[in-house]
């Protein structure tokens, strides 16, 4: 879905972003997806941090306007002295020039804070779609669509996955669930930073459970692989790891991490704290639904 062009009017994108060195930029992503980046600078997309920043992206026929909000003022600095149209600490300063919010943070809490408590939601235009890419609750998705349509706002219920390397690439795979017409109000936004958008459903909380379940699986891969390659007995970690890439045995969990294992490359690449989150988010859905999770109560 990557290289397609913007909407004649232009699209104006609103990034709750996370600020992290050394990750893909937003620059990186829309470039690589055929969209011109003018001074888009150096805030990262990337929900594993416990700090809120953001910044907003307007897309136009004469390039990239940036407004730009975080609470670290070193980040605003540095976005204002790559060219930002204006910075802010507070979210709601430029909601008023929006037509679409991305929302890309740790928790539910964090997105709550971020729309209710900050005011942001009550000023920003009636019908504005906000995609929430948090990997949250189910029902946290219902509920913050629910206080959302109080305003008149429209979300899509839009979990993410491919870590930072297919961000820069724009080649995440989004799964996502809501009304048809959030979805064709985000498709710019989705054809940019996506090269797989599964629409679940039209049911907001189904997106999440997608992702929920993606989680389960990645959860118990990690915790498998971790104990298998402890195993290994007398033979070489590389040759184990060349053969089990090779064979029925391989996922991608293993080959992406495992790599690292191998090549004593130990800086860390996530948080254990977003891991051990995301695994809570499993057991609380297997409770709600009366299903046994034997594998995610052992890790």
């Amino acid at each position: 879905m990557t290289g397609t062009t913007p909407r004649a009017h232009g699209d104006r994108v609103f990034q709750e972003t996370l600020s992290m060195p050394d990750l893909p930029t937003i620059a990186d992503t829309f470039k690589n997806a055929g969209y011109e980046a003018y001074g888009v600078g150096k805030l990262h997309v990337h929900p594993q941090r416990d700090r809120i920043g953001f910044d907003d992206v307007i897309l136009d026929e004469e390039g990239r306007q940036i407004y730009g909000i975080d609470l670290n003022r070193k980040t605003l600095d540095r976005l204002d002295h790559q060219g930002a149209k204006g910075v802010s600490t507070d979210c709601g300063d430029f909601a008023e020039a929006l037509d679409a919010v991305l929302l890309l943070v740790v928790n539910a809490r964090q997105v709550e804070a971020i729309l209710f408590e900050s005011g942001l939601a009550k000023k920003l235009p009636t019908g504005i779609p906000i995609m929430v890419s948090s990997t949250i609750s189910s029902d946290d998705a219902k509920e913050i669509d629910s206080r959302l349509r109080e305003f008149g706002l429209a979300m899509l219920d839009a979990p993410v996955s491919g870590g930072a390397v297919k961000a820069s690439q724009g080649e995440i795979t989004v799964m996502a669930s809501g009304p048809e017409s959030t979805f064709e109000k985000l498709r710019p936004v989705l054809d940019a930073i996506a090269k797989k958008v599964y629409k679940i459903s039209s049911e907001i909380g189904s997106g999440s459970t997608a992702k929920t379940i993606h989680q389960l699986l990645a959860g118990v891969h990690i915790a498998a692989e971790a104990e298998a390659m402890a195993v290994k007995a007398n033979i070489p970690l590389d040759l184990m790891y060349e053969v089990i890439t090779n064979a029925a045995g391989n996922s991608w969990m293993f080959e992406d991490r495992m790599k690292h294992v191998v090549e004593g490359d130990y800086s860390p690449k996530s948080m254990v704290d977003i891991f051990v989150k995301d695994l809570g988010l499993v057991v609380d859905t297997a409770k709600s639904l009366k299903l046994p999770s034997p594998f995610q109560v052992q890790l």
